[in-house]
Protein backbone atom coordinates (compact mmCIF):
# COMPACT_ATOMS: atom_id res chain seq x y z
CA UNK A 1 0.00 0.00 0.00
CA UNK A 2 1.11 3.80 -0.64
CA UNK A 3 1.30 4.46 3.14
CA UNK A 4 2.65 1.24 4.41
CA UNK A 5 6.14 3.70 5.28
CA UNK A 6 4.36 6.43 6.08
CA UNK A 7 5.59 7.24 9.40
CA UNK A 8 3.23 7.21 12.47
CA UNK A 9 1.77 10.98 13.39
CA UNK A 10 3.72 12.23 16.77
CA UNK A 11 1.60 11.85 20.01
CA UNK A 12 2.53 14.73 22.12
CA UNK A 13 2.37 17.09 18.87
CA UNK A 14 -1.15 15.63 17.67
CA UNK A 15 -3.17 18.32 19.41
CA UNK A 16 -1.06 21.31 17.74
CA UNK A 17 -2.74 19.46 14.84
CA UNK A 18 -6.00 18.49 15.84
CA UNK A 19 -8.64 19.87 18.37
CA UNK A 20 -8.20 17.86 21.84
CA UNK A 21 -10.63 18.78 24.88
CA UNK A 22 -11.89 17.62 28.21
CA UNK A 23 -15.56 17.31 28.41
CA UNK A 24 -16.48 16.60 32.61
CA UNK A 25 -20.06 15.37 33.16
CA UNK A 26 -21.51 14.15 36.26
CA UNK A 27 -21.18 10.21 35.29
CA UNK A 28 -18.40 10.00 33.10
CA UNK A 29 -15.76 12.09 31.26
CA UNK A 30 -15.35 12.27 28.13
CA UNK A 31 -11.49 13.26 26.43
CA UNK A 32 -11.83 14.02 22.63
CA UNK A 33 -9.58 14.05 20.02
CA UNK A 34 -10.62 15.33 16.56
CA UNK A 35 -8.42 14.99 13.68
CA UNK A 36 -11.11 14.82 10.97
CA UNK A 37 -9.78 16.15 7.74
CA UNK A 38 -6.21 17.00 8.80
CA UNK A 39 -4.69 15.70 5.88
CA UNK A 40 -3.27 12.60 8.00
CA UNK A 41 -2.01 9.59 7.01
CA UNK A 42 -1.74 7.08 10.09
CA UNK A 43 -2.34 7.40 13.07
CA UNK A 44 -0.14 8.48 15.92
CA UNK A 45 2.19 6.81 18.24
CA UNK A 46 0.48 7.64 21.23
CA UNK A 47 -2.65 9.45 23.16
CA UNK A 48 -2.66 12.60 23.98
CA UNK A 49 -4.31 12.17 26.86
CA UNK A 50 -1.96 11.73 30.88
CA UNK A 51 -1.78 8.35 31.90
CA UNK A 52 -3.36 7.04 35.35
CA UNK A 53 -7.08 8.25 34.20
CA UNK A 54 -8.82 5.32 33.34
CA UNK A 55 -12.02 6.24 33.95
CA UNK A 56 -12.14 8.94 31.24
CA UNK A 57 -13.34 7.45 28.33
CA UNK A 58 -11.24 8.82 25.10
CA UNK A 59 -12.88 10.06 21.88
CA UNK A 60 -10.84 9.85 18.76
CA UNK A 61 -12.26 10.82 15.50
CA UNK A 62 -10.07 10.58 12.01
CA UNK A 63 -12.50 10.72 9.69
CA UNK A 64 -12.42 12.33 6.11
CA UNK A 65 -8.45 11.55 5.95
CA UNK A 66 -6.26 9.22 3.81
CA UNK A 67 -5.54 6.98 5.66
CA UNK A 68 -5.63 3.39 3.16
CA UNK A 69 -3.91 0.92 5.89
CA UNK A 70 -5.07 1.38 9.45
CA UNK A 71 -2.01 0.38 11.48
CA UNK A 72 -1.88 -0.35 15.11
CA UNK A 73 -3.82 1.69 17.39
CA UNK A 74 -1.87 3.35 20.24
CA UNK A 75 -1.58 1.88 23.73
CA UNK A 76 -4.47 2.64 26.29
CA UNK A 77 -6.64 1.16 29.05
CA UNK A 78 -9.16 3.25 28.71
CA UNK A 79 -12.27 3.03 27.43
CA UNK A 80 -12.32 4.49 23.43
CA UNK A 81 -14.45 5.33 20.90
CA UNK A 82 -12.95 5.35 17.55
CA UNK A 83 -13.86 6.74 14.07
CA UNK A 84 -12.72 6.39 10.41
CA UNK A 85 -15.77 7.57 8.39
CA UNK A 86 -14.40 8.55 4.63
CA UNK A 87 -11.07 7.14 5.21
CA UNK A 88 -10.47 5.64 2.26
CA UNK A 89 -9.94 2.58 3.92
CA UNK A 90 -8.36 -0.77 2.63
CA UNK A 91 -7.00 -2.61 4.93
CA UNK A 92 -6.72 -2.94 8.67
CA UNK A 93 -3.62 -4.99 9.75
CA UNK A 94 -4.32 -7.85 11.96
CA UNK A 95 -2.85 -6.34 15.56
CA UNK A 96 -4.90 -3.31 14.85
CA UNK A 97 -6.33 -4.00 17.99
CA UNK A 98 -4.22 -5.58 20.47
CA UNK A 99 -3.33 -2.40 22.21
CA UNK A 100 -7.05 -0.99 22.72
CA UNK A 101 -9.00 -4.18 24.89
CA UNK A 102 -11.19 -1.51 26.36
CA UNK A 103 -12.60 -0.28 22.75
CA UNK A 104 -16.66 -0.26 22.90
CA UNK A 105 -17.22 1.97 19.68
CA UNK A 106 -15.58 1.29 16.03
CA UNK A 107 -17.02 3.17 13.14
CA UNK A 108 -15.25 2.35 9.57
CA UNK A 109 -18.03 3.26 7.01
CA UNK A 110 -17.96 4.93 3.88
CA UNK A 111 -14.70 2.95 3.28
CA UNK A 112 -13.74 0.87 0.93
CA UNK A 113 -13.45 -2.51 2.93
CA UNK A 114 -14.03 -5.98 1.45
CA UNK A 115 -14.90 -9.40 2.76
CA UNK A 116 -11.06 -10.62 2.09
CA UNK A 117 -9.49 -7.38 4.10
CA UNK A 118 -12.05 -8.19 7.39
CA UNK A 119 -10.75 -11.67 8.72
CA UNK A 120 -11.46 -13.50 12.08
CA UNK A 121 -8.16 -12.96 13.43
CA UNK A 122 -9.03 -8.48 12.72
CA UNK A 123 -11.13 -8.08 15.74
CA UNK A 124 -9.17 -9.75 18.68
CA UNK A 125 -7.21 -9.05 21.43
CA UNK A 126 -3.94 -10.35 22.98
CA UNK A 127 -2.18 -14.06 22.95
CA UNK A 128 -2.99 -15.48 26.50
CA UNK A 129 -0.53 -18.95 26.59
CA UNK A 130 -3.63 -21.11 24.98
CA UNK A 131 -6.24 -18.38 23.20
CA UNK A 132 -6.66 -14.98 22.25
CA UNK A 133 -7.92 -12.48 24.93
CA UNK A 134 -11.33 -11.04 23.64
CA UNK A 135 -11.96 -7.21 23.05
CA UNK A 136 -15.03 -5.15 24.58
CA UNK A 137 -16.41 -3.89 21.16
CA UNK A 138 -19.85 -3.10 21.83
CA UNK A 139 -21.24 -1.16 18.42
CA UNK A 140 -19.45 -1.93 15.07
CA UNK A 141 -20.51 0.79 11.62
CA UNK A 142 -19.23 -1.13 8.60
CA UNK A 143 -22.01 0.33 6.27
CA UNK A 144 -21.00 1.75 2.78
CA UNK A 145 -18.08 -0.60 2.00
CA UNK A 146 -17.85 -3.34 -0.26
CA UNK A 147 -18.56 -6.46 1.64
CA UNK A 148 -19.78 -9.33 -0.47
CA UNK A 149 -19.31 -11.55 2.55
CA UNK A 150 -17.89 -12.53 5.96
CA UNK A 151 -15.78 -15.18 7.22
CA UNK A 152 -18.43 -17.56 9.75
CA UNK A 153 -15.86 -16.74 13.01
CA UNK A 154 -15.00 -13.32 12.04
CA UNK A 155 -16.95 -12.08 15.71
CA UNK A 156 -15.51 -14.64 17.27
CA UNK A 157 -13.64 -12.63 20.22
CA UNK A 158 -16.13 -10.11 19.97
CA UNK A 159 -18.50 -11.47 23.02
CA UNK A 160 -20.40 -8.66 24.12
CA UNK A 161 -21.15 -7.45 20.55
CA UNK A 162 -24.39 -5.71 20.45
CA UNK A 163 -24.94 -3.41 17.38
CA UNK A 164 -23.36 -4.21 13.53
CA UNK A 165 -24.43 -2.15 10.94
CA UNK A 166 -23.59 -3.60 7.20
CA UNK A 167 -25.94 -1.87 5.49
CA UNK A 168 -25.38 -0.63 2.09
CA UNK A 169 -22.72 -3.54 1.32
CA UNK A 170 -23.31 -5.69 -1.45
CA UNK A 171 -23.65 -8.63 0.31
CA UNK A 172 -24.28 -12.06 -0.19
CA UNK A 173 -26.24 -14.35 2.66
CA UNK A 174 -25.82 -17.57 3.24
CA UNK A 175 -28.80 -18.64 4.91
CA UNK A 176 -28.97 -22.04 3.51
CA UNK A 177 -29.25 -25.84 5.36
CA UNK A 178 -30.26 -23.87 8.49
CA UNK A 179 -33.39 -25.55 9.04
CA UNK A 180 -35.79 -22.07 8.37
CA UNK A 181 -39.35 -21.93 8.02
CA UNK A 182 -39.93 -18.27 8.14
CA UNK A 183 -37.84 -15.31 7.57
CA UNK A 184 -39.17 -12.03 10.23
CA UNK A 185 -39.76 -8.79 7.83
CA UNK A 186 -37.27 -7.23 10.28
CA UNK A 187 -34.17 -8.62 8.71
CA UNK A 188 -34.68 -6.86 5.47
CA UNK A 189 -36.56 -4.06 6.90
CA UNK A 190 -33.28 -1.78 6.47
CA UNK A 191 -33.40 -2.33 3.30
CA UNK A 192 -29.09 -3.10 2.79
CA UNK A 193 -27.62 -3.61 -0.92
CA UNK A 194 -27.93 -7.14 -0.81
CA UNK A 195 -27.33 -8.59 -3.95
CA UNK A 196 -27.22 -12.60 -3.61
CA UNK A 197 -29.66 -14.93 -1.36
CA UNK A 198 -29.02 -18.57 -0.49
CA UNK A 199 -32.17 -20.18 0.91
CA UNK A 200 -31.48 -23.54 -0.22
CA UNK A 201 -32.03 -26.53 1.79
CA UNK A 202 -34.59 -25.08 4.65
CA UNK A 203 -38.14 -26.05 5.09
CA UNK A 204 -40.02 -23.12 3.72
CA UNK A 205 -43.04 -24.04 2.14
CA UNK A 206 -43.82 -20.85 0.00
CA UNK A 207 -41.49 -18.27 -0.89
CA UNK A 208 -40.80 -16.08 1.46
CA UNK A 209 -43.05 -12.56 1.25
CA UNK A 210 -40.08 -10.44 3.17
CA UNK A 211 -37.69 -10.85 0.23
CA UNK A 212 -40.03 -8.00 -1.53
CA UNK A 213 -37.95 -5.62 0.69
CA UNK A 214 -35.07 -6.38 -0.82
CA UNK A 215 -36.24 -6.03 -4.50
CA UNK A 216 -34.40 -3.62 -5.85
CA UNK A 217 -31.01 -4.38 -4.58
CA UNK A 218 -31.23 -8.57 -4.94
CA UNK A 219 -29.53 -10.00 -8.08
CA UNK A 220 -29.30 -13.85 -7.73
CA UNK A 221 -31.89 -15.93 -5.11
CA UNK A 222 -31.82 -19.66 -4.40
CA UNK A 223 -34.75 -21.11 -3.23
CA UNK A 224 -34.17 -25.28 -4.25
CA UNK A 225 -34.16 -28.15 -1.87
CA UNK A 226 -37.13 -26.90 0.12
CA UNK A 227 -40.87 -28.85 0.13
CA UNK A 228 -42.69 -26.06 -1.84
CA UNK A 229 -45.39 -27.66 -4.01
CA UNK A 230 -46.33 -24.36 -6.11
CA UNK A 231 -44.98 -21.23 -7.55
CA UNK A 232 -47.67 -18.69 -7.97
CA UNK A 233 -47.54 -14.94 -9.21
CA UNK A 234 -47.44 -13.87 -5.41
CA UNK A 235 -43.80 -15.62 -5.16
CA UNK A 236 -41.69 -13.78 -6.56
CA UNK A 237 -43.65 -10.06 -5.89
CA UNK A 238 -41.52 -7.30 -5.75
CA UNK A 239 -38.34 -8.50 -7.07
CA UNK A 240 -37.85 -6.48 -10.24
CA UNK A 241 -34.15 -6.81 -10.42
CA UNK A 242 -33.55 -10.07 -9.85
CA UNK A 243 -31.10 -11.55 -12.23
CA UNK A 244 -30.51 -15.15 -11.90
CA UNK A 245 -33.23 -17.65 -10.09
CA UNK A 246 -32.66 -21.19 -8.86
CA UNK A 247 -35.71 -23.47 -7.91
CA UNK A 248 -33.67 -26.65 -8.40
CA UNK A 249 -34.08 -30.11 -6.67
CA UNK A 250 -37.59 -29.56 -4.82
CA UNK A 251 -39.29 -32.99 -4.23
CA UNK A 252 -42.61 -31.80 -3.96
CA UNK A 253 -43.27 -29.11 -6.45
CA UNK A 254 -45.92 -30.30 -8.90
CA UNK A 255 -47.00 -26.80 -10.99
CA UNK A 256 -45.30 -23.81 -11.98
CA UNK A 257 -48.83 -21.29 -12.03
CA UNK A 258 -49.62 -18.54 -14.76
CA UNK A 259 -47.48 -15.10 -14.67
CA UNK A 260 -45.04 -16.76 -12.10
CA UNK A 261 -42.41 -14.80 -13.92
CA UNK A 262 -43.89 -12.00 -15.12
CA UNK A 263 -42.75 -9.67 -13.53
CA UNK A 264 -39.32 -10.30 -13.11
CA UNK A 265 -38.00 -8.45 -16.03
CA UNK A 266 -34.61 -8.51 -15.88
CA UNK A 267 -34.33 -12.13 -15.37
CA UNK A 268 -31.43 -13.29 -17.41
CA UNK A 269 -31.04 -16.96 -15.91
CA UNK A 270 -33.71 -19.48 -14.76
CA UNK A 271 -33.00 -22.50 -13.28
CA UNK A 272 -35.43 -25.27 -12.08
CA UNK A 273 -34.13 -28.58 -12.75
CA UNK A 274 -33.98 -31.94 -10.49
CA UNK A 275 -37.57 -31.35 -10.00
CA UNK A 276 -39.03 -34.86 -10.36
CA UNK A 277 -42.77 -34.24 -9.97
CA UNK A 278 -42.76 -31.12 -11.94
CA UNK A 279 -45.73 -31.82 -14.39
CA UNK A 280 -46.83 -27.95 -15.46
CA UNK A 281 -44.33 -25.12 -16.10
CA UNK A 282 -45.37 -21.39 -17.35
CA UNK A 283 -43.29 -20.59 -20.50
CA UNK A 284 -46.18 -18.51 -21.53
CA UNK A 285 -44.98 -15.66 -18.52
CA UNK A 286 -41.52 -16.58 -20.25
CA UNK A 287 -42.05 -14.41 -23.14
CA UNK A 288 -42.13 -10.98 -21.86
CA UNK A 289 -38.47 -11.46 -20.27
CA UNK A 290 -36.69 -9.87 -23.44
CA UNK A 291 -32.93 -10.55 -20.90
CA UNK A 292 -33.87 -14.08 -20.38
CA UNK A 293 -30.31 -15.93 -22.16
CA UNK A 294 -30.80 -19.71 -20.08
CA UNK A 295 -33.61 -21.73 -19.54
CA UNK A 296 -32.95 -25.32 -17.89
CA UNK A 297 -35.65 -27.56 -17.35
CA UNK A 298 -33.99 -30.94 -17.24
CA UNK A 299 -34.71 -33.76 -14.93
CA UNK A 300 -38.05 -33.15 -14.71
CA UNK A 301 -42.15 -34.82 -15.12
CA UNK A 302 -42.60 -32.20 -17.79
CA UNK A 303 -44.49 -33.55 -21.24
CA UNK A 304 -45.14 -30.48 -22.87
CA UNK A 305 -45.03 -26.65 -22.76
CA UNK A 306 -47.71 -24.81 -24.42
CA UNK A 307 -46.96 -21.31 -25.55
CA UNK A 308 -49.90 -19.29 -27.21
CA UNK A 309 -49.68 -18.65 -30.96
CA UNK A 310 -49.01 -15.38 -32.09
CA UNK A 311 -50.66 -13.25 -35.27
CA UNK A 312 -47.91 -12.39 -37.52
CA UNK A 313 -46.69 -8.62 -37.65
CA UNK A 314 -43.97 -7.86 -39.11
CA UNK A 315 -43.30 -5.12 -36.66
CA UNK A 316 -43.81 -6.87 -33.48
CA UNK A 317 -40.58 -7.68 -31.96
CA UNK A 318 -39.16 -11.50 -31.90
CA UNK A 319 -39.93 -13.19 -28.12
CA UNK A 320 -37.11 -14.49 -26.60
CA UNK A 321 -34.35 -12.18 -28.74
CA UNK A 322 -31.55 -13.19 -26.57
CA UNK A 323 -31.97 -16.85 -25.26
CA UNK A 324 -28.64 -18.83 -25.82
CA UNK A 325 -29.02 -21.89 -24.21
CA UNK A 326 -32.21 -24.53 -23.85
CA UNK A 327 -31.71 -27.75 -21.90
CA UNK A 328 -34.81 -29.63 -21.91
CA UNK A 329 -33.38 -33.70 -22.11
CA UNK A 330 -34.60 -36.16 -19.09
CA UNK A 331 -38.43 -35.35 -19.49
CA UNK A 332 -41.20 -37.55 -20.41
CA UNK A 333 -41.95 -35.47 -23.84
CA UNK A 334 -45.11 -36.47 -25.65
CA UNK A 335 -44.56 -34.87 -28.87
CA UNK A 336 -47.18 -33.23 -30.49
CA UNK A 337 -48.13 -29.83 -32.69
CA UNK A 338 -48.36 -27.88 -29.42
CA UNK A 339 -44.91 -28.79 -28.21
CA UNK A 340 -43.41 -28.18 -31.88
CA UNK A 341 -44.61 -24.91 -31.66
CA UNK A 342 -43.22 -23.84 -28.34
CA UNK A 343 -40.02 -25.00 -29.46
CA UNK A 344 -39.95 -23.11 -32.22
CA UNK A 345 -40.69 -20.08 -30.41
CA UNK A 346 -38.17 -20.93 -28.35
CA UNK A 347 -35.13 -22.35 -30.11
CA UNK A 348 -34.86 -19.98 -33.10
CA UNK A 349 -32.01 -21.89 -34.86
CA UNK A 350 -31.43 -19.10 -37.18
CA UNK A 351 -29.47 -17.08 -34.70
CA UNK A 352 -25.61 -17.70 -34.12
CA UNK A 353 -24.75 -19.18 -31.09
CA UNK A 354 -28.26 -20.71 -30.12
CA UNK A 355 -27.05 -23.69 -27.92
CA UNK A 356 -30.25 -26.88 -27.38
CA UNK A 357 -29.33 -29.89 -25.58
CA UNK A 358 -29.33 -32.69 -28.56
CA UNK A 359 -30.32 -35.84 -25.78
CA UNK A 360 -33.72 -34.31 -25.09
CA UNK A 361 -35.91 -36.91 -26.69
CA UNK A 362 -39.72 -37.98 -27.56
CA UNK A 363 -41.28 -40.43 -25.13
CA UNK A 364 -45.24 -40.59 -26.68
CA UNK A 365 -46.54 -41.08 -28.83
CA UNK A 366 -45.32 -44.18 -29.86
CA UNK A 367 -44.06 -44.11 -33.33
CA UNK A 368 -42.43 -41.02 -32.22
CA UNK A 369 -40.66 -42.68 -29.18
CA UNK A 370 -36.57 -42.15 -28.93
CA UNK A 371 -36.72 -38.89 -31.52
CA UNK A 372 -34.47 -36.20 -30.91
CA UNK A 373 -36.34 -32.99 -29.95
CA UNK A 374 -34.13 -31.21 -32.41
CA UNK A 375 -35.60 -33.36 -35.13
CA UNK A 376 -39.02 -32.48 -34.47
CA UNK A 377 -38.56 -30.33 -37.55
CA UNK A 378 -38.31 -32.87 -39.96
CA UNK A 379 -41.75 -34.66 -38.32
CA UNK A 380 -45.18 -34.20 -39.97
CA UNK A 381 -46.81 -32.81 -36.70
CA UNK A 382 -49.28 -29.96 -37.78
CA UNK A 383 -51.32 -29.21 -40.73
CA UNK A 384 -50.99 -25.93 -42.67
CA UNK A 385 -53.88 -23.83 -40.44
CA UNK A 386 -52.18 -25.56 -37.55
CA UNK A 387 -48.37 -23.62 -38.72
CA UNK A 388 -47.53 -22.60 -41.85
CA UNK A 389 -43.70 -24.40 -41.07
CA UNK A 390 -44.81 -27.68 -41.18
CA UNK A 391 -47.67 -28.22 -44.18
CA UNK A 392 -47.24 -31.98 -43.83
CA UNK A 393 -50.00 -34.02 -41.43
CA UNK A 394 -49.65 -36.71 -39.19
CA UNK A 395 -51.03 -40.06 -39.07
CA UNK A 396 -50.84 -42.06 -36.04
CA UNK A 397 -52.19 -45.16 -35.04
CA UNK A 398 -50.87 -47.39 -32.17
CA UNK A 399 -49.06 -50.52 -33.04
CA UNK A 400 -50.97 -54.09 -33.51
CA UNK A 401 -50.47 -55.58 -30.46
CA UNK A 402 -51.71 -51.95 -28.61
CA UNK A 403 -55.08 -52.04 -30.00
CA UNK A 404 -58.00 -53.45 -28.02
CA UNK A 405 -59.28 -55.85 -30.37
CA UNK A 406 -55.61 -57.33 -29.49
CA UNK A 407 -55.42 -56.73 -25.97
CA UNK A 408 -58.32 -58.69 -25.10
CA UNK A 409 -57.79 -61.56 -27.30
CA UNK A 410 -54.45 -62.26 -25.94
CA UNK A 411 -56.33 -61.82 -22.49
CA UNK A 412 -58.47 -64.58 -23.37
CA UNK A 413 -55.94 -66.80 -25.38
CA UNK A 414 -54.61 -66.64 -22.16
CA UNK A 415 -57.72 -67.43 -19.90
CA UNK A 416 -58.17 -70.45 -22.32
CA UNK A 417 -54.87 -71.81 -21.96
CA UNK A 418 -55.03 -71.92 -17.79
CA UNK A 419 -58.72 -73.28 -18.50
CA UNK A 420 -57.13 -76.25 -20.37
CA UNK A 421 -54.66 -77.00 -18.32
CA UNK A 422 -56.70 -77.04 -15.51
CA UNK A 423 -58.55 -79.63 -17.18
CA UNK A 424 -55.96 -81.77 -17.88
CA UNK A 425 -54.34 -81.71 -14.48
CA UNK A 426 -57.93 -83.36 -13.20
CA UNK A 427 -58.07 -86.02 -15.33
CA UNK A 428 -54.30 -87.27 -14.55
CA UNK A 429 -55.05 -87.04 -10.98
CA UNK A 430 -58.66 -88.63 -11.38
CA UNK A 431 -56.66 -91.97 -13.38
CA UNK A 432 -54.22 -91.84 -11.60
CA UNK A 433 -56.52 -92.46 -8.33
CA UNK A 434 -58.47 -95.50 -10.31
CA UNK A 435 -55.66 -96.75 -11.01
CA UNK A 436 -54.71 -97.51 -7.43
CA UNK A 437 -57.61 -98.80 -6.58
CA UNK A 438 -57.54 -101.45 -9.21
CA UNK A 439 -55.00 -104.60 -9.01
CA UNK A 440 -53.43 -103.42 -12.26
CA UNK A 441 -51.60 -100.50 -10.65
CA UNK A 442 -48.25 -99.46 -12.53
CA UNK A 443 -46.01 -99.75 -9.29
CA UNK A 444 -46.28 -102.35 -6.26
CA UNK A 445 -45.86 -100.88 -2.40
CA UNK A 446 -42.72 -100.65 -0.74
CA UNK A 447 -42.37 -102.53 2.04
CA UNK A 448 -39.22 -101.49 4.26
CA UNK A 449 -37.53 -105.03 6.06
CA UNK A 450 -34.48 -105.33 8.18
CA UNK A 451 -31.84 -107.51 7.18
CA UNK A 452 -32.66 -110.48 9.32
CA UNK A 453 -35.88 -110.73 8.27
CA UNK A 454 -34.61 -111.80 4.93
CA UNK A 455 -32.95 -115.14 6.34
CA UNK A 456 -34.46 -117.78 8.35
CA UNK A 457 -34.37 -117.38 12.14
CA UNK A 458 -33.49 -120.61 12.77
CA UNK A 459 -31.03 -121.33 9.91
CA UNK A 460 -27.78 -119.01 9.21
CA UNK A 461 -26.19 -118.45 5.88
CA UNK A 462 -23.41 -120.48 6.49
CA UNK A 463 -24.87 -123.36 7.38
CA UNK A 464 -27.43 -123.37 4.48
CA UNK A 465 -24.65 -122.53 2.07
CA UNK A 466 -22.69 -125.89 3.53
CA UNK A 467 -25.59 -128.14 3.75
CA UNK A 468 -26.50 -127.43 0.25
CA UNK A 469 -22.92 -128.59 -0.78
CA UNK A 470 -23.09 -130.98 1.40
CA UNK A 471 -25.94 -132.72 -0.10
CA UNK A 472 -24.34 -131.99 -3.33
CA UNK A 473 -20.97 -134.15 -2.38
CA UNK A 474 -22.70 -136.97 -0.69
CA UNK A 475 -24.11 -138.02 -4.33
CA UNK A 476 -21.06 -138.28 -5.85
CA UNK A 477 -18.89 -141.40 -5.09
CA UNK A 478 -15.45 -140.72 -2.67
CA UNK A 479 -13.97 -143.46 -4.06
CA UNK A 480 -14.01 -142.24 -7.65
CA UNK A 481 -12.23 -138.66 -6.94
CA UNK A 482 -8.99 -138.33 -7.43
CA UNK A 483 -6.62 -136.12 -4.87
CA UNK A 484 -6.19 -133.17 -7.13
CA UNK A 485 -10.11 -133.34 -7.57
CA UNK A 486 -10.46 -133.73 -3.78
CA UNK A 487 -7.70 -130.67 -3.13
CA UNK A 488 -10.85 -128.87 -5.92
CA UNK A 489 -13.66 -129.85 -3.88
CA UNK A 490 -12.18 -128.82 -0.67
CA UNK A 491 -11.17 -125.12 -2.12
CA UNK A 492 -14.37 -125.09 -3.38
CA UNK A 493 -16.22 -125.54 0.27
CA UNK A 494 -13.69 -122.85 1.87
CA UNK A 495 -14.67 -120.30 -0.66
CA UNK A 496 -18.62 -121.02 0.04
CA UNK A 497 -18.25 -120.96 3.73
CA UNK A 498 -15.87 -117.58 3.08
CA UNK A 499 -18.80 -116.14 1.70
CA UNK A 500 -21.38 -117.28 3.56
CA UNK A 501 -19.06 -115.98 6.41
CA UNK A 502 -19.03 -112.45 4.57
CA UNK A 503 -22.78 -112.33 4.24
CA UNK A 504 -23.32 -113.44 7.69
CA UNK A 505 -21.19 -110.42 8.75
CA UNK A 506 -23.00 -107.94 7.08
CA UNK A 507 -26.43 -109.08 7.51
CA UNK A 508 -25.49 -108.72 11.35
CA UNK A 509 -23.97 -105.48 11.09
CA UNK A 510 -26.49 -103.66 9.15
CA UNK A 511 -29.23 -104.95 11.68
CA UNK A 512 -27.26 -103.79 14.41
CA UNK A 513 -25.88 -100.64 13.30
CA UNK A 514 -29.35 -99.94 11.30
CA UNK A 515 -31.39 -100.32 14.99
CA UNK A 516 -28.65 -97.84 16.60
CA UNK A 517 -28.16 -95.04 14.60
CA UNK A 518 -31.70 -94.77 12.44
CA UNK A 519 -34.75 -93.96 14.82
CA UNK A 520 -36.45 -92.52 11.36
CA UNK A 521 -35.85 -93.84 8.08
CA UNK A 522 -36.05 -91.60 4.73
CA UNK A 523 -34.83 -91.14 1.34
CA UNK A 524 -31.37 -89.82 2.66
CA UNK A 525 -28.99 -90.19 6.00
CA UNK A 526 -28.08 -87.03 7.53
CA UNK A 527 -24.66 -86.02 9.17
CA UNK A 528 -25.29 -87.46 12.34
CA UNK A 529 -26.78 -90.49 11.29
CA UNK A 530 -23.51 -91.28 8.09
CA UNK A 531 -20.57 -90.47 11.36
CA UNK A 532 -22.91 -93.22 13.78
CA UNK A 533 -22.86 -95.93 11.20
CA UNK A 534 -19.44 -95.04 10.11
CA UNK A 535 -18.45 -95.38 13.92
CA UNK A 536 -20.64 -98.70 14.18
CA UNK A 537 -19.31 -100.46 11.57
CA UNK A 538 -15.64 -99.68 12.61
CA UNK A 539 -16.34 -101.19 15.85
CA UNK A 540 -18.55 -103.99 14.96
CA UNK A 541 -15.34 -104.92 12.27
CA UNK A 542 -12.67 -104.57 14.40
CA UNK A 543 -14.79 -106.93 16.90
CA UNK A 544 -15.31 -109.41 14.43
CA UNK A 545 -11.68 -109.60 13.78
CA UNK A 546 -10.75 -110.25 17.22
CA UNK A 547 -13.43 -113.18 18.13
CA UNK A 548 -11.66 -114.70 14.75
CA UNK A 549 -8.59 -114.61 15.56
CA UNK A 550 -9.10 -116.09 19.14
CA UNK A 551 -11.29 -118.99 17.80
CA UNK A 552 -8.67 -119.66 15.03
CA UNK A 553 -5.90 -119.25 18.02
CA UNK A 554 -7.80 -121.91 20.08
CA UNK A 555 -8.84 -123.93 17.36
CA UNK A 556 -4.75 -124.53 16.48
CA UNK A 557 -4.01 -125.49 20.18
CA UNK A 558 -6.94 -127.58 20.28
CA UNK A 559 -5.28 -129.66 16.86
CA UNK A 560 -1.87 -129.65 18.48
CA UNK A 561 -2.74 -131.26 21.66
CA UNK A 562 -4.22 -134.24 19.65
Amino acid sequence: MEDDDTPFEPGKEICSRCHCAMHEQPKSSHYLVDCSSKDMHNVPTEWPMDEGSSDIILVASFSGNQINTLHRLPQTDNFLFFSCRHCELKLIEVDAFLDVPKILRLDLSWNQLTGETLRSDTFRGRFNTKYYEPIALEELNLSHNRIRSLERKIFEHLPRLKTLSLAHNPLHLDFSYMGLSTIPDEIFQKKPKLRELLLQGNNFQSVPESLSLLGKSLKSLYVGVNPIEELTEQSFLGLTNLVHLNISFMPKLLEVKEHTFSQLKHLEMLISSDNPRMAKFDVESLRWLKSLRELHLSNCSLETLNIAAKVDDENEEVDFPKLRLLKLEHNPWHCDCRLLRTLLELEHHGRKGFYSDDRARCTTPYDLSGILLSDLFQEPLCTMQEMKRTPRIPIYEPAPFLRPKSILLSVFSVIAVVIIGLAVGCAIVCIKKKLKQSDFGFTTPVRYTTVRESFSTTTSPRSFVCGVFLQKSLKMDPSSLSSAQKDELMDTVKQQVAVAHAQELLGKMTEKCFRKCINKPGTSLDSSEQKCIAMCMDRYMDSWNLISRTYAARLQRERSNM
